[in-house]
């Protein structure tokens, strides 16, 4: 199936998406390169996925994050 769109480098180098696997990678030291990577890791580590997407988005909370 042809794309209908493709972004360009800069964009995805630039995108929140690519943003937040860097930061999984500097604060975890992880090697996620791919979408398919950074997938792979949220179902497998669950609690640090969501932790982290509270932490790297500065997420206002009050409680516990352990389930």
């Amino acid at each position: 199936m042809e794309s209908l769109w493709t972004p360009s480098k800069e964009r995805i180098e630039n995108s929140q998406m690519t943003l937040f696997k860097n930061y999984l990678n500097k604060e975890h030291s992880l090697s996620l390169e791919s979408y398919s990577d950074l997938h792979a890791f949220s179902v497998k580590n669950t609690e640090v996925f969501w932790k982290s997407i509270i932490n790297f988005n500065h997420i206002s909370y009050t409680g516990s994050l352990d389930p």
